[in-house]
């Protein structure tokens, strides 16, 4: 069980594999790591309700294994950055949901955004779903479950991720939050949803 640590703390004081820093956007926060999993948890609230990605605030930073190296946020910064959670991957909704991002990837990266899709199945099942899906962009692990419930998509059962999807601006910020993911059709919601944040950050 990970235990997340809130608060300046000298490093004597932290749990055994717990690494102290302050998270990505400034302010006291401890990270916690264990099994290749990184997460500054001061800013983000865990659970479902979602209250750690309201507008404006900054994104949890973290580190995931990713189907190639690791996937932090910090890597993302300086562009848009699409985080989709997804439940399963190979289950036929999220086969469809990430082949809709994938058809809009070219138009995404026009925007200056990435994608980073994010599940609780281990780094070679996601490994292989991208191969054989020819996903354009990565897939992390999160089994320790740490991402999602900072990002409130943690799935009933604490099983999986639930199917929200996180718009985060160049500065690391939260700029949009899609709670209601249509599988066949999220790549025109993320489009319009990244067309509207993208306008109301316009100066």
């Amino acid at each position: 069980m990970m235990r997340l640590v809130f608060g300046a703390r000298r490093a004597r004081d932290l749990p055994a594999g717990a690494v102290a820093g302050g998270d990505e956007g400034g302010g006291h926060a401890t990270n916690v790591e264990t099994d290749g999993h990184r997460l500054a948890a001061g800013g983000c609230d865990s659970g479902r309700g979602g209250g750690g990605t309201r507008r404006g605030r900054l994104g949890a930073a973290f580190e995931l294994p990713a189907s190639v190296g690791k996937a932090t946020l910090r890597q993302f910064r300086g562009g848009w950055l699409v985080l989709v959670f997804f439940p399963k991957a190979f289950a036929p909704r999220d086969t469809e949901e990430l082949e809709s991002l994938r058809d809009v990837f070219p138009d995404l990266k026009r925007m200056k955004a990435d994608v980073l899709a994010v599940s609780m199945d281990p780094p070679s099942v996601n490994a292989r779903f991208r191969r054989e899906l020819k996903l354009p962009f990565e897939l992390a692990s999160d089994t320790q479950k740490t991402v999602s419930a900072a990002y409130g998509a943690m799935g009933l059962g604490r099983l999986f991720s639930a199917r929200k999807t996180v718009l985060i601006d160049p500065q690391g910020r939260i700029a949009a939050r899609l709670d209601k993911v249509r599988e066949k059709r999220h790549g025109a919601q993320v489009l319009k949803a990244l067309r509207e944040a993208q306008s109301a950050a316009a100066p």
